[in-house]
């Protein structure tokens, strides 16, 4: 049974994505558990252990410098699929990202985000776990 609204969970994975394009590693914190587990399309793909928020902020940083990628933007839609059980929901949000690749390539990748919140203490939910996985890109 479903107790927490679509918009809640939505919310929290917004402004999670949304510090990640920014570089703001207190909101990457202030949304995530302390031993969240990341997946996402480039090395090392997979973050876990010690530090993982800072390392994860940092790699996305330094990927997008080396591959001049700029004008981020990103919609995430009304979970597709939840599934709650007490304080931990798994949710799957369909998003569109767009970016530009140099001066020349625009991008928009279709893809899912894959995530297991967990409510804390004083009763917010907070990424646990996060996948990213591209269904499909274009390149204009």
């Amino acid at each position: 049974m479903l107790q927490t609204s679509k918009s809640e969970l939505k919310e929290v994975i917004l402004a999670n994505q949304i510090s990640v394009f920014e570089n703001n590693l207190n909101t990457f914190l202030a949304t995530t558990t302390p031993d969240i587990n990341i997946v996402d399309e480039f090395p090392p793909f997979v973050w876990k252990g010690k530090n993982v928020a800072a390392r994860y902020v940092k790699d996305f940083k330094d990927v997008i410098t080396k591959l001049k990628l700029s004008e981020y933007k990103i919609d995430i839609k009304d979970p597709a699929y939840i599934e709650q059980d007490k304080g931990v929901a798994y949710a799957v949000f369909p998003v569109t990202l767009t970016y530009k690749e140099g001066d020349v390539k625009a991008h928009i990748d279709n893809g899912y985000q894959t995530v297991v919140f967990k409510k804390s203490n004083n009763g917010k939910w907070l990424i646990e776990n996060s996948i990213w996985s591209i269904s499909n890109r274009t390149t204009k």
